[in-house]
């Protein structure tokens, strides 16, 4: 517990000089090359208050693992995001991450909460709910895993285009096949329609017979000629 409290009382003390010397400069200084991360300092700063005040609220009897650890959730997600700042740049083109913890006083809270983390002799109770948080950026954001609700959206995704392309090629197939069988059918209707050939017919049958008779009667006159 005097560790929480010592915690608290660095993090009032720095961010108190941090925001009120930044004021001091903002003011006097219109050309000052970090206020472009001034405002990432201030936030940084309510939120350590915010988290002091309640550590001094409930230190006696202790509960400040029990009721801070919203405030404690918002000064490590605060403090997390001033490690991030790589898109918002001061006026010498210098980061503000860079800005915060090379230059200002929060760099010393930083290195004293990571000694509190890190020492396996003392324990930091709110570290406990904090854990998962610092696991889950391990994860994603060290190691570049995937999540899984990330894969089992993306594998339901491609089941839903899966399905959906099987859909379309059954009903592209079925209805293909109920056109060519409406086609074939259209087809015999059409030849079952036609008058039959009896013209054409007629005139094979007498141009047949008309062969028959004449293969007759030459067969006849060669017969009488050769008897005679």
């Amino acid at each position: 517990m005097n560790h929480v409290a010592t915690f608290s009382i660095v993090i009032w003390f720095c961010s108190y000089i941090t925001v009120n010397n930044g004021l001091i400069r903002t003011s006097n200084n219109p050309y000052d090359l970090n206020a472009p991360c001034q405002p990432y300092i201030e936030k940084f700063a309510e939120a350590s208050s915010k988290m002091i005040r309640c550590a001094t609220l409930y230190s006696s009897p202790p509960k400040v693992c029990t009721y801070c650890t919203e405030e404690y959730i918002a000064l490590k997600q605060i403090e997390y995001k001033l490690r991030k700042l790589e898109n918002v740049f001061s006026h010498d083109n210098t980061t503000c991450s860079r800005v915060i913890y090379e230059n200002y006083l929060i760099s010393y809270v930083s290195e004293f909460y990571w000694y509190i983390y890190t020492t396996p002799n003392i324990n930091f109770c709110l570290d406990v709910e904090t854990t998962m948080n610092d696991t889950m950026n391990l994860w994603h954001n060290i190691w570049h895993c995937s999540d899984d609700r990330v894969e089992e959206l993306r594998d339901w995704t491609l089941l839903g285009y899966s399905l959906a392309l099987l859909m379309i090629i059954t009903v592209f197939f079925y209805a293909g096949s109920y056109i060519q069988s409406s086609e074939i059918q259209r087809h015999l209707v059409q030849y079952s329609q036609l008058e039959a050939p009896s013209g054409l017919r007629s005139y094979l049958l007498s141009s047949s017979l008309d062969r028959v008779s004449s293969t007759l009667t030459t067969g006849n006159t060669e017969r009488t000629t050769t008897l005679q």
